[in-house]
């Protein structure tokens, strides 16, 4: 009878040791899951007529099922995004999942994709690259100067949209480009100053979609190395006379959202009159000149005409960094400078920004020069005692998921044998009392 009781304790004892380290393996997978979700990545290219991709939203979700879906924003300085696979609700991820991946258009026409992937066992997987694009894709002209009076209207439309293509010049009656077309271009001249062509698309279910650039020409191009290219950014600003002790501002601020150069300001040392100043926003690296070997958050060319750097008295250039950025790339954000590229020496001079404000988007600089020329926005790294990479961070949560998970089961284990053994010990006690009333009834 002891021997069978002992054996049943025994199983009970086992099975409960089962329960346990099975509920301590679900927490350290779910644990090892949180830690490590399985992501998918890729890349958004900006529209044809340089509308920028970045903090446009991406969802991933599964075909049947596009109200659950996981999001991330495109990343205004790499066009790309990774968005985690077990973050769709009511879907657990597999391998071999066929999931799209797509930017909705959020009201200002527009979208990109939806692109398909199959998901694999890497991690991350890598989605089809996507183009941003509108339901009507001006080619040119961009929102932009020009310096020539010849420009051409390209564009296209969605496919749905090719019941009919319109077009206005400056605010002029619209003419009918075509009907039963995708595609339109012509070619205009027009004279020095600002422009605007505005386009509208009839789609066959009678919707119509409408867009419009503006942009100006300016027959006299200030001087400067950088020849604008395809993405550029151009702001021109034209002043008839420059005062010794009043400073002039060129804007450069198109979208709040976006980083980089926000205000240049000129002081002058003598009166001049006739001045332009071009600011070049540049996408990618400039033409003809080697690359500083620190990471570049934005290069910019400063170009004068009618005035030279040995007429400014001072000049400030004012410009904000994103947050994400610098945090992304272990950067200090008091610790930002620009580089001003130097045709006589061939080489990058450093010049140390001061930084005058912060919010959480943006760090906000300023930055004194004696003159104008290339220049590139970079930072420096934070300390090693203090940049805590990634992997790491991942890292100290793993170790602590599992280490709650042991002493969860710890704590289980040592309740059970206290339990078994109070058991025992209740056991033994009530065997002694029938024992003693065995006595007594003899």
């Amino acid at each position: 009878m002891k021997k069978t009781r002992g054996k049943q304790e025994r199983r009970g004892f086992v099975s409960v040791l089962l329960m346990v380290s099975l509920f301590s393996l679900a927490l350290s997978l779910e644990s090892v899951q949180a830690v490590n979700p399985h992501f998918v990545c890729g890349q958004v290219n900006d529209a044809p007529d340089g509308t920028d991709s970045g903090w446009r939203e991406v969802r991933l979700y599964y075909p049947a099922d596009p109200i659950n879906y996981g999001t991330n924003q495109v990343s205004p300085q790499t066009d790309r995004y990774c968005i985690s696979a077990t973050d769709i609700m009511n879907h657990i991820w597999r391998a071999e999942d066929i999931l799209n991946v797509e930017i909705i258009d959020s009201g200002d026409g527009y979208y990109a994709g939806p692109a398909s992937i199959t998901t694999t066992g890497g991690n991350p997987d890598i989605a089809p690259e996507m183009q941003l694009l509108h339901l009507i894709n001006i080619y040119s002209p961009l929102n932009t100067t020009y310096f020539s009076q010849d420009i051409f209207l390209n564009l296209s439309t969605k496919a749905e949209y090719s019941s009919a293509i319109s077009y206005s010049l400056d605010g002029a009656t619209e003419i009918l480009a075509c009907n039963n077309c995708n595609t339109f271009s012509t070619p205009f001249i027009l004279e020095e100053g600002s422009h605007s062509i505005a386009v509208s698309a009839t789609a066959l279910n009678g919707s119509i979609a409408r867009k419009t650039v503006y942009f100006s020409i300016v027959l006299e191009r200030p001087a400067g190395r950088s020849v604008p290219g395809k993405g550029d950014e151009i702001h021109y600003e034209k002043f008839g006379t420059l005062l010794p002790g009043k400073g002039v501002m060129v804007k450069t601020v198109e979208k709040e959202e976006k980083g980089g150069v926000t205000d240049v300001i000129i002081f002058v040392n003598n009166e001049f009159s006739d001045v332009s100043v071009s600011v070049i926003k540049i996408k990618g690296e400039p033409a003809n000149v080697i690359p500083p070997s620190q990471k570049v958050y934005q290069y910019y060319e400063v170009g004068l005409s009618g005035l030279d750097d040995s007429g400014i008295e001072k000049a400030l250039t004012r410009f904000k960094v994103e947050q994400d950025w610098l945090e992304r790339n272990n950067f200090d954000k008091d610790n930002v400078a620009v580089l001003r590229y130097s045709d006589a020496l061939g080489e990058w001079q450093e010049i140390k920004a001061t930084k005058t404000n912060e919010n959480e988007q943006f760090a906000f600089y300023e930055v004194q020069t004696e003159g104008f020329s290339l220049f590139a926005i970079i930072a420096d790294k934070l300390p090693k005692d203090v940049a805590v990479s990634e992997e790491g961070g991942y890292t100290r949560l793993r170790t602590s998921a599992l280490f709650v998970t042991l002493m969860i089961t710890i704590i289980l284990v040592v309740y059970i044998l206290l339990l078994v053994r109070r058991r025992k010990s209740l056991n033994t006690r009530v065997s002694r009392i029938k024992g003693k009333r065995g006595g007594f009834a003899q």
